[in-house]
């Protein structure tokens, strides 16, 4: 007889990673062997927040690359504050982003007054 009923309480401000590894460790898991990503970086050419669910997801493009990347908010703190022309690095599987590695600002910074 099989258990479907397991459920694993995470602290959502932990992300995306925290909560899987919590749950792989619940299965007795090694999430090292499953939670790889193939690491790029690029420049942004297009990004979008959309809301689903309740919960804000961006998406976005880069440069010479006809992917879709998806991220959620809780991932990074720097996601609501990327814009079009910044170079990214992240990690991501089948187009889902697994961690944000660097942001590197290449769009003009306004003067705070």
């Amino acid at each position: 007889m099989q258990d479907y009923q397991k459920v694993k309480v995470t602290d959502s401000n932990l992300g995306l990673v925290a909560a899987a590894k919590a749950y792989l460790q619940m299965l007795g898991a090694n999430s090292g062997e499953i939670l790889t990503g193939q690491d790029i970086t690029g420049i942004i050419t297009d990004i979008q927040n959309v809301v689903i669910d309740g919960n804000s997801y961006y998406y976005l493009t880069l440069q010479n690359d006809e992917i879709i990347y998806k991220a959620i908010i809780t991932l990074d703190d720097r996601l609501p504050f990327i814009h079009v022309g910044d170079k990214i690095s992240f990690s991501h599987s089948d187009g889902v982003i697994i961690t944000v590695n660097t942001v590197d600002k290449v769009t003009p910074q306004i003067p705070v007054e």
